[in-house]
């Protein structure tokens, strides 16, 4: 269903995979990833103009294709085999369909690592080096070759073989003691905030990895653990633990530190107010004309003290206007302060709106899909929003064009079910 607030269509035109023309072009990058950490690491990497190749298993391809609904549609409403998962980490990318279980494909991976710079994987530990596919096998056919393997509790240690997924590792990792009201017993973030993490560090420690062999280096092999992302995601947290030995607890929307830097009701919604020192404490008291606050919890240590009473004060004054209404006065005074908004509001906002974050690109099976661009810009210019690739939609392609094989061998490889062609005819669900 669409949003009763679309964003509407913009000039982009999506390019073709692989002829972008951005800081990372002549890079390539073969991707055998699945789920959201690896995939989302080779987006990135392909939205700043790298060949992303993403090599996808023979029959259905990446099964998070399939978990939807929703799923991307075309312009008559046919659902296709993309889900909202799917479209939001694989854009940009070739998709080419092997069996790596089986010679002839895992010849043909070997072969594209040979004249690739990057290989992305997050298979299970040691999974790959069976078939000769894993970091030290690679190198010897490349041994320029940035090797980056996205794991859950990385590639050593006594859980190296255990399996993980995102929810997992924010319970295992404490994320989730941190999260969530003071007396409930733990929640995960809205979102697949690990994964997401780990696909932006394994990004930046491939850039990292490209410099140096660029300079002269050798390849190197990556070892990303979601587990040690997300410790390293909460390094105040745990450096509070680290300096002091108290355990940190959950406070659900309230600072731990800072008496003043939740949310406070108003009459139509919720704002989040940010008033940390005595001084901003002041200044909001003034902005909202009760400077009998201001006196009676003048230091930081009386606002933490009479916390509870300081809050519910603050509710009862500003249930009497609206979210807006003291957005706008305390942005006046100079507070930081902002809504609690759902998705529909956060798209409507004119900042995002203005900032073009919500970009359409032409699908190749045809019609306009709404996609969120890379956040960063790069003089003022954002990288494009590059269409999804159909499940083996670009294998004849590579094959030919890349490892210059003909016709008839990829024909015998066809029914030796060594790799799939995928299908480019608009099919629906």
């Amino acid at each position: 269903m669409r949003s009763p607030h679309p964003v509407a269509a913009d000039s982009d035109t999506a390019e073709t995979p692989g002829a972008i023309v951005g800081p990372l072009a002549g890079i390539r990058v073969l991707e055998m990833g699945r789920a959201v950490a690896a995939p989302l690491a080779a987006q990135t990497l392909a939205e700043w103009g790298a060949d992303v190749i993403k090599i996808e298993r023979t029959g259905g391809g990446d099964y998070v294709r399939q978990l939807g609904p929703p799923y991307v549609t075309s312009d008559a409403g046919q659902m296709r085999d993309e889900s909202s998962l799917f479209s939001t980490v694989n854009r940009g990318k070739r998709s080419l369909q092997v069996d790596h279980s089986l010679p002839d494909g895992q010849r043909v991976i070997r072969d594209l690592a040979a004249i690739s710079d990057v290989l992305i994987e997050n298979y299970k530990v040691g999974s790959l080096h069976r078939y000769g596919l894993d970091a030290e096998s690679l190198r010897t056919v490349n041994p320029a070759l940035v090797y980056c393997s996205i794991s859950g509790y990385g590639q050593d240690g006594p859980h190296r073989d255990r399996a993980a997924v995102d929810t997992v590792v924010q319970a295992r990792s404490g994320m989730m003691s941190l999260t969530g009201p003071a007396d409930s017993d733990g929640q995960r973030a809205g979102f697949y905030a690990v994964d997401i993490l780990a696909g932006q560090q394994a990004a930046a420690a491939i850039l990292a990895a490209l410099v140096g062999v660029k300079a002269g280096g050798s390849g190197v092999h990556l070892d990303v653990s979601l587990l040690d992302v997300a410790i390293s995601a909460m390094a105040h947290r745990t450096q509070e633990y680290l300096l002091s030995g108290l355990v940190p607890t959950r406070a659900g929307n309230e600072s731990t530190a800072v008496p003043i830097g939740g949310p406070i009701r108003c009459q139509d919604g919720i704002i989040m107010v940010q008033a940390s020192t005595d001084a901003r404490f002041a200044l909001l008291c003034r902005a909202i004309d009760r400077e009998d606050l201001a006196t009676r919890f003048a230091c930081r240590e009386e606002r933490l003290a009479g916390k509870a009473e300081l809050l519910r004060t603050l509710e009862e004054h500003f249930g009497a206007r609206t979210c807006a209404q003291w957005c706008e006065l305390l942005d006046e005074a100079g507070l930081v302060c902002a809504p609690v908004l759902d998705i529909e509001q956060v798209l409507a906002d004119p900042q995002v709106r203005h900032r073009r974050l919500v970009r359409h690109y032409r699908h190749p099976l045809g019609g306009s899909v709404p996609a969120v661009r890379q956040p960063v810009l790069i003089d003022g210019v954002a990288a494009p929003v590059l269409p999804l690739p159909p499940v083996g939609g670009h294998t004849e392609e590579i094959l030919r064009d890349l490892l210059g094989l003909n016709g008839s061998a990829i024909t015998r490889m066809v029914d030796s079910g060594a790799i799939g062609l995928g299908s480019s005819r608009e099919e629906g669900r």
